[in-house]
């Protein structure tokens, strides 16, 4: 459950990606049983020194942000995105290293012990966009917070990320698609290419004009082109209906 946020400066914090780091430090591998089972490996995490390593990277962002109240951001059920595109994060399925072992258990715990924010459907990373507010710092590592204008935190260093960057990364990304999620964006384009898409855009306009216009050179129709941008979007305030609990998914700029 989220309450309501009150006036007081926050630092979103990225709690999944800090905490799978913190967790995935104190990771073992054990041969529990080597006469009967000497192929079987078990992995497992130390649950206090993952607490350890996760609460001083929390005290590391309180030094470096005093005035502001830390809340970690999570996601919660199932992502709006798997049903804008059916492959999506299908990849990370294959890679049964993703996640730390134990990290569902670990990761209740924080939510128990530390303030947090989580809305259904959604992941994280939109979390964070959506409660995005003038005084608050985003926290993240992920590249894929540049979407959000605004202030972050990134390598220890205060950045403000200003809606033409922030819409600027969104439709490179769109663009470019991404390997980690599955989303392939427009084949053969990468960042070089979105960049020189983008080139002469002045505004979030001309950004998904020039993005659907390569789209549809490549033989994409629009439906292929919203899917990736969708998939794409971290969301932003006022794109997720609180009262309903329910995502508004992302629709072009009305010209």
């Amino acid at each position: 459950m989220l309450s309501e946020k009150d006036d007081m400066k926050m630092a979103l914090i990225d709690a999944e990606l800090f905490s799978i780091k913190a967790a995935f430090a104190t990771e073992n591998y054990t041969l529990w049983d080597p006469e009967n089972h000497p192929d079987t490996w078990h992995y497992t995490i130390d649950y206090q020194e993952a607490l350890a390593n996760f609460t001083d990277q929390l005290h590391t962002i309180n030094d470096l942000l005093p005035e502001y109240g830390l809340v970690l951001c999570w996601g919660q059920g199932k992502s709006f995105r798997y049903d804008v595109w059916d492959t999506y994060k299908s990849d990370r399925k294959k890679k049964l290293r993703s996640i730390p072992a134990g990290y569902q258990e670990f990761k209740k715990k924080l939510q128990e012990k530390f303030p947090s924010a989580a809305l259904e459907g959604i992941e994280g990373d939109d979390v964070m966009g959506v409660l995005y507010c003038p005084n608050d710092v985003i926290v993240s590592e992920d590249k894929d917070m540049l979407t959000i204008p605004g202030l972050h935190l990134r390598g220890g260093e205060l950045v403000e990320v200003t809606k033409y960057a922030a819409d600027h990364a969104f439709f490179t990304q769109c663009l470019s698609g991404d390997a980690t999620d599955s989303y392939p964006g427009l084949k053969k384009c990468g960042k070089v290419g979105a960049s020189k898409i983008l080139a002469k855009c002045k505004n979030e306009n001309d950004m998904w004009h020039s993005v659907l216009a390569a789209y549809e050179k490549a033989g994409f129709d629009e439906r292929f082109a919203l899917s990736q941008a969708r998939c794409a979007r971290i969301l932003r305030q006022g794109e997720y209906n609180l009262k309903t609990n329910t995502p508004l998914i992302w629709n072009p700029p009305i010209n």
